[in-house]
């Protein structure tokens, strides 16, 4: 092993409190923001550069996922059925709470059926 390669690993962090101590001076120094300042112009927009990156990548996972688009849509389709299924729900708890529970006839009916089977219940045993 050479000299400077031994220095270069034994300034990495090896442990997690290592790391986040790094983390916690680099953030004390506002070391953390200077790589990403080169990607920014002045006006907060991504350079160009960055932007043909970000298409750069994109195309590559979409020629990953090409192999794969049935099942992909499947996936899609899928989590559409979930979310509708899930903004129907508070729609059907609704419904019950408001025409059945709070429904002063269907109480009433209840009781009365209640009652009913109770008597018949005390009268059969």
């Amino acid at each position: 092993m050479i000299f400077w390669e031994t220095r270069a690993a034994m300034k990495r962090p090896q442990s997690s409190r290592q790391r986040y101590r790094s983390f916690v001076e680099d953030y004390r120094r506002r070391r953390l923001d200077d790589a990403g300042q080169d990607r920014q112009t002045e006006a907060g927009e991504p350079s160009q550069e960055a932007r043909r990156k970000r298409r750069q990548y994109l195309r590559e996972y979409v020629r990953w996922l090409r192999p794969h688009g049935g099942a992909v849509a499947v996936l899609f389709l899928l989590a559409l059925v979930a979310a509708g299924m899930q903004m129907a729900e508070p729609l059907f708890l609704r419904f019950i709470v408001d025409r059945v529970l709070l429904n002063s006839h269907l109480v009433l009916l209840c009781y009365k059926v209640q009652i009913r089977n109770g008597i018949v219940a005390v009268a059969v045993s």
